[in-house]
């Protein structure tokens, strides 16, 4: 039964930059997809290496948001959303 449920989910890492992603994240990325799950992640767009995440068959997302939760820049990424 759970095996069944895996089919069905989903993974999303976020990190602050891609380079984290990819320096640290792919192991584990790898591991779910070895589960059975499709994995994505979503990181900063400003920064490289989305490429050698692709390559490793995650999805990549650009999401701009800031290291800090309470950021304004943030604030707008969420009013962005609720628009």
């Amino acid at each position: 039964m759970v095996e069944e449920n895996r089919a069905e989910s989903r993974g999303l890492p976020l990190a602050p930059v891609w380079n984290h992603v990819v320096a640290f994240r792919i192991p584990f990325m790898r591991l779910l997809q070895s589960w059975g799950y499709e994995v994505h992640a979503a990181a900063w767009p400003a920064e490289g290496r989305r490429g050698e995440l692709e390559a490793a068959g995650v999805q990549g997302w650009d999401i701009p948001f800031a290291h800090s939760d309470t950021g304004l820049r943030s604030l707008r990424v969420r009013e962005e959303d609720t628009a």
